[in-house]
């Protein structure tokens, strides 16, 4: 490759690569760019390496949007969940200082060291759910966010996070937030539970429910 023809793929990367979203082989693949150009562009440079084929340009910095996304690529299923999805749609109010961020995926995965440094997340299976259940159910986007990383919505973040903290999480904790908890969709939150392998989390969710005096505990079949 000429000076000329490496200078536009600079170019080009400058120009197009997202920023703050980490890079992949396949994102390179998908330009044409082989591994010897890659391997130029680090030792040039204009390319960080984060960890085996993860590459950041120079200058840019993660963020967790796009790692999520950048993750989502090689982890079928990923969507944050639980407790951090309860904080991202509002229901969560007394946010800890760099809390953790619980992600689910389809299967048990391992997440790269620098991800789990820097956003402090932690991965979960999502054998949380019978399989029989569309596994995109209960996920979506954030208003206004992008579109390409999911969110549990709260009746499915709630069951998530109680699943995670039943055995940790004090009761008090619990049930303050089941106490948060005023308005949830029944319908939504009878099909998650239906379908939720987790028999002990929902009769304990219902409980908590039922203490507080709201109407859609005393709906919820457990």
């Amino acid at each position: 490759m000429t000076l000329v023809d490496f200078a536009h793929v600079i170019q080009y990367l400058m120009d197009h690569a997202p920023r703050s979203e980490p890079l992949g082989q396949r994102y390179f693949t998908s330009l044409g760019f082989g591994a010897s150009i890659v391997l130029r562009l680090v030792n040039d440079g204009w390319l960080r390496v984060l960890s085996p084929d993860t590459y950041l340009l120079r200058g840019d910095s993660p963020s967790l949007h796009g790692t999520l996304a950048y993750l989502s690529h090689s982890i079928a299923g990923l969507h944050v969940g639980g407790r951090a999805a309860l904080s991202w749609r509002g229901v969560l109010h007394n946010i800890y200082f760099r809390e953790r961020v619980d992600i689910w995926g389809a299967g048990y995965s391992s997440l790269p060291s620098w991800a789990v440094e820097t956003f402090r997340l932690s991965y979960h299976p999502s054998y949380l759910f019978d399989r029989r259940m569309p596994s995109d159910y209960g996920l979506a986007p954030l208003p206004f966010q992008r579109e390409d990383i999911r969110v549990s919505v709260v009746e499915r973040a709630i069951i998530e996070h109680f699943a995670i903290a039943l055995d940790a999480a004090s009761q008090e904790d619990l049930q303050n937030l089941i106490a948060s908890l005023r308005s949830p969709r029944p319908n939504i939150l009878q099909v998650l539970s239906d379908y939720c392998v987790r028999r002990d989390v929902i009769q304990v969710i219902k409980s908590m429910g039922e203490l507080e005096g709201y109407e859609w505990a005393d709906r919820l079949t457990a």
